[in-house]
């Protein structure tokens, strides 16, 4: 049985938000190498934009409330689009990794 795809969606200055667990590492992919969907690639570059244009501070509530609720968005949408995977959302201001669980019908 093929061992299914574990991300990691986490937002970090500079680089790619999605992190894919290879054995006992993370390595960080691009959207587009995933073959997702034009919306989520727009998504994820948007979101890591603007972590980088913040350099990373969410101290004001209602941008981390904003930022926070646009990477669960994408978590559950990577996890729709690559189907049989595990995902995870490091969580921007408390750091602990939420999984990502299916909330619609198959």
């Amino acid at each position: 049985m093929a061992e299914s795809l574990t991300f990691n969606v986490v937002a970090r200055v500079g680089t790619s938000p999605l992190l894919r667990r290879t054995g006992d590492s993370l390595e960080a992919v691009s959207a587009e190498s995933l073959g997702l969907s034009n919306r989520l690639i727009v998504a994820v570059a948007d979101w890591a934009q603007f972590f980088d244009e913040v350099n990373g501070d969410l101290s004001d509530p209602e941008v981390a409330d904003e930022f926070v609720s646009q990477g669960f968005k994408i978590a559950h949408r990577l996890r729709a689009e690559v189907k049989g995977s595990t995902v995870h959302l490091i969580h921007p201001v408390e750091g602990n990794a939420v999984k990502i669980l299916r909330t619609g019908p198959r």
